[in-house]
């Protein structure tokens, strides 16, 4: 019986779907990279924005399709989407054999057993609960060199644009131990160089299992652990990063001198409308101490434009935040209207084709931004991680530098060492997954290129 994947929306979504293949594996299923040549096919979606959605469905008619020509037997369909859209997805795609919610990964090996038996899989829409833990099987999708570990799930949050709380339930945390010995276990199974640390909203970590924030102390043992090289927090909420975690930066070296931070906006009446909790005030001041003191810091951020009742003033507003903070990564998303959530309701929506100049506005300026911040790296000696061997040109590596999160950032080109005397290449001095020294030679839009050294 073999068992196919697909993966789809963000890394959280990635490490559940790591952990409902891990539980198979334990039970013996045979797990297949191609989709088309399983019996039966997982596709774990994502609901988040409408355009995440037109790509669940698409994937799933696509499969649905496959069903049909005889190519796999049963699809399962689980995560974001089914615990969205519940029965209302069960009665228009029947094709399906099977629904699993975002919150029921540990029913995966039922629900596969069922069907291998030709059984009818129940179907439930409890609210989520699960959150696996140190002990959870898991079967890596990504390179064997980094890892992503959950530490939360759920929101304590009330954005108005955002339908995640309602369909990745109640807030929980994992005990700090336990995240401890899953960084202890992959490290021992794995030769790991970095892990990312993941929730909808990192900063908030303590709040519910140790009624208060505990988001340093859990990077501080990590660090100090010593355990893996990298260690990377993502997804800080601006009103709730702290002077704790200002300390751990400065004393914890394992620390990647990165922070994900998303603004959302920077008008003080769109922010207050989408329940942000902080102001534009309140924003400049951190970012500017946090430039201040760690000048090398990279900050990444998102932005919405299009948000309802936004106007030119408004998205001005943002606009100039943006060329004041000097983001190094910035991502733009478009307003989508989701249903169930506060902000669709509101009047003065904003036309599509306002959102998407507005969006391509705010990418423009921040091209500028990012290829005049990383000039200057030109000169400098950076920590690359190698990942590939450039696809198009193999006398180049590719890698990430610590200031790079996995998939969403920009890429360090790399020429292998070069030997002085005969001219010729050393290429067996880089391999994937090694950390290495490489000196920056060119800076590009969001690249860099340099020598290994």
């Amino acid at each position: 019986m073999k068992i196919g994947y697909v993966s789809l929306g963000c890394a959280r979504n990635l490490v559940d779907l790591e952990v409902m293949l891990g539980m198979l594996r334990q039970h013996q299923y045979e797990l297949t990279l191609d989709p088309e040549k399983s019996d039966i096919l997982i596709i774990n979606t994502c609901s988040f924005i409408q355009e995440a959605v037109e790509e669940s469905i698409d994937t799933i008619l696509q499969a649905v399709e496959w069903k049909r020509k005889g190519k796999i037997r049963k699809l399962v369909v689980s995560g974001c989407l089914p615990q969205r859209y519940q029965g209302d997805l069960q009665s228009e795609l029947q094709q399906v054999d099977a629904f699993l919610g975002s919150g029921e990964q540990n029913r995966i090996v039922g629900v596969i057993e069922s069907l291998a038996k030709e059984k009818e899989s129940p179907t439930q829409w409890p609210s989520p609960k699960f959150l696996y833990a140190e002990t959870s099987p898991r079967f890596p999708l990504t390179p064997s060199h980094t890892a992503y570990v959950k530490i939360s799930e759920g929101c304590l949050n009330d954005c108005s644009f955002c339908i995640i709380p309602k369909i990745r339930g109640v807030y929980r945390e994992r005990p700090i131990e336990s995240i401890l010995e899953e960084v202890k276990h992959l490290s021992k199974t794995r030769p790991l160089k970095e892990i990312n640390l993941i929730g909808q909203d990192t900063s908030l970590y303590g709040k519910r299992l140790y009624r208060e924030k505990r988001l340093p102390e859990l990077l501080r043992r990590l660090s100090q652990s010593n355990l893996v090289p990298w260690i990377r927090i993502l997804y800080l909420h601006p009103a709730h990063f702290t002077e704790g975690l200002m300390e751990v930066f400065r004393t914890e070296k394992n620390l990647c001198p990165y922070i994900d931070i998303p603004i959302q906006h920077a008008s003080d009446s769109i922010l207050s409308s989408m329940k942000r909790e902080c102001t534009q005030d309140q924003m400049r001041a951190k970012f500017l101490r946090l430039r201040e003191e760690f000048p090398d810091f990279i900050l990444r951020t998102s932005v919405m434009v299009g948000y309802p009742g936004e106007t030119e003033g408004e998205f001005e507003t943002l606009l100039d935040f943006i060329r004041e903070i000097r983001f190094d990564r910035l991502g733009t998303f478009l307003f989508s209207r989701e249903e169930g959530t506060a902000a669709s309701l509101l009047p003065n929506q904003i036309p599509q084709e306002v959102k998407q100049r507005r969006y391509e506005e705010v990418m423009s300026l921040q091209r500028e931004i990012s290829k005049e911040r990383l000039t200057r790296f030109v000169g400098k000696t950076l920590e690359v991680l190698i990942e590939e061997v450039d696809p198009q040109d193999a006398t180049l590596w590719v890698g990430r530098s610590r200031g790079d999160a996995p998939e969403v950032d920009g890429q360090v080109f790399v020429h292998p060492v070069r030997d002085e005397v005969s001219n010729g290449v050393h290429g067996n001095a880089l391999k994937i997954g090694k950390i290495v020294p490489v000196q920056i030679q060119d800076s590009y839009d969001y690249d860099l290129v340099g020598d290994a050294v």
